[in-house]
C-alpha cells in the first residue's frame, strides 16, 4: 500500500512539474506558482549600434498588451564590463502626462504575432560618451566599451476607461508579470 501511495504522489508531482500553465515563481523562494508568461521578449543588436525589442505572443489565443511610454514601458538593463549597471533618468519624473488607462491603448496581439516595443540607436556625444533614449528612459554618459544588454517589460495594468462612452472596466484574462529578453553584447566603439 505504501508503494502505491508513493507512486500516486510521484505522478501528481510530475504532472505539476510538467504542466504548461504554471512555472515556479522567481526570486522570492516562497514556493508560489505563477502563470507561465504567454510572451517571449526578443532583443537584437542593430547597426548604429542599436537595439530592437520585440514582444512575441507564444500562446494559442490573442493577448491584450499595454506598452506605453508614460504608463507601462519596457526598460533596457545595461551592464558594463566591470559589472556596474547604467542607471537611466526616467523622464516621467519631470514630465506631466495623462496617466489614464484608455481602453484604446491596449492592443490585441494575435497568436504568434509580434509587436515591436522600441528600436533605438546609441548616439555618440560631443564628450566622447554615448547616450540612449529608450521610451522615457535616458541613459547618458555611457563610456565606450562592452556592455551586456537585456530588456524587461512588466505587465501590471488591467483597468481601462472608454473615452467615447465614459465607462470604466477591467480587462479579463490579461497576463500580469515580468518578462525579460536574453542578454546581447553591445560594443560602443
Amino acid at each position: 500500500m505504501t508503494w502505491l501511495l508513493r507512486a500516486a504522489c510521484g505522478l501528481l508531482m510530475a504532472g505539476a512539474l510538467l504542466s504548461p500553465q504554471v512555472s515556479p515563481a522567481l526570486g522570492k523562494g516562497k514556493g508560489r506558482m505563477e502563470p507561465k508568461p504567454p510572451f517571449e521578449l526578443r532583443l537584437e543588436l542593430t547597426s548604429g549600434p542599436g537595439l530592437r525589442a520585440t514582444l512575441v505572443n507564444l500562446s494559442s489565443t490573442p493577448q491584450a498588451v499595454l506598452h506605453h511610454d508614460a504608463l507601462q514601458p519596457s526598460r533596457v538593463i545595461l551592464i558594463d564590463a566591470a559589472g556596474g549597471e547604467a542607471r537611466p533618468f526616467d523622464e516621467r519624473t519631470r514630465e506631466k502626462s495623462d496617466a489614464t488607462l484608455y481602453r484604446s491603448l491596449y492592443v490585441a496581439l494575435a497568436p504568434r504575432a509580434r509587436q515591436e516595443l522600441y528600436a533605438e540607436s546609441f548616439r555618440r556625444t560631443e564628450e566622447g560618451t554615448y547616450e540612449l533614449w529608450w521610451g522615457p528612459y535616458h541613459y547618458e554618459g555611457l563610456k565606450p566599451g562592452e556592455y551586456r544588454a537585456r530588456v524587461e517589460w512588466k505587465s501590471q495594468a488591467d483597468r481601462w476607461y472608454d473615452e467615447a462612452t465614459g465607462k470604466q472596466g477591467q480587462m479579463t484574462g490579461i497576463w500580469k508579470g515580468t518578462v525579460a529578453s536574453p542578454e546581447v553584447k553591445v560594443r560602443l566603439p
